[in-house]
């Protein structure tokens, strides 16, 4: 048996179902971003920051200003992964370190439903840039499987490579890398299409997601 298949999550938000759950959490946010509040998708920055200099280039200083605070965001939450988590593990173990940051992603997804539409963009979404780097380095490895639930280019180079992996003779952890991010990459999908198709909904759409991060962290706090 290889090391990726002898695996054991020690928390139920290791495993590929919880993954799953994350996927479907991650595509409604980014989803209703791009879709809701014109294209902006706050779940990673490399659009956020060409869209800085975008509307920088063009003049509009206050927007950039709006741009430059989301990246803020971003790096004070990368800053909190780092910092906190040893901490927490020492008082809670990752049981405390999963249900924080879980709860913290419930907040930033409800903080949205309260913005008005008269908002930009950028900043109805503000919170989901928060969220987005809390996620991305807090939940890395879906049982021994490094992944992300908030975008899909990797994903879908990973399930590449471990398919023609698989096709080499590469066995159970190759297919069970396939597994996982196909797995992933379909969830990921299934919450773009609800924003998708919800999008008549406004920011109510994001009312999934609020739910799904709440089981999660309901779970992770009482069940291994």
């Amino acid at each position: 048996m290889t090391k990726t298949m002898q695996y054991e999550a020690e928390n139920i938000c290791e495993r590929l179902a919880a993954y799953s759950l994350l996927a479907v959490a991650g595509g409604i946010c980014g989803g209703y971003g791009v879709v809701s509040c014109g294209h902006t998708f706050p779940l990673a920055q490399t659009g956020n920051i060409i869209g800085m200099w975008e509307v920088l280039a063009g003049g509009d200083w206050l927007t950039a200003l709006f741009h430059f605070m989301m990246l803020v965001f971003f790096l004070i939450g990368m800053s909190a992964t780092v910092l906190l988590p040893e901490k927490l593990e020492k008082i809670g173990g990752k049981k405390l370190t999963y249900g924080l940051t879980l709860l913290v992603e419930t907040l930033c997804v409800a903080a949205c439903l309260f913005f008005p539409e008269s908002l930009p963009g950028v900043l109805r979404v503000g919170p989901i840039f928060f969220l987005s780097e809390l996620q991305y380095n807090i939940f890395k490895k879906c049982e021994g499987v490094a992944t992300s639930t908030l975008f899909c280019t990797n994903n879908f180079r990973q399930l590449t490579i471990s398919f023609w992996d698989w096709r080499k003779g590469g066995g159970q952890e190759a297919s069970h890398r396939m597994l996982v991010y196909g797995m992933i990459l379909l969830c990921y999908s299934v919450g773009v299409l609800i924003s998708c198709f919800g999008m008549v909904a406004g920011r109510w759409i994001l009312l999934p997601a609020v739910v799904l991060y709440l089981l999660l962290m309901a779970l992770s706090v009482w069940k291994k």
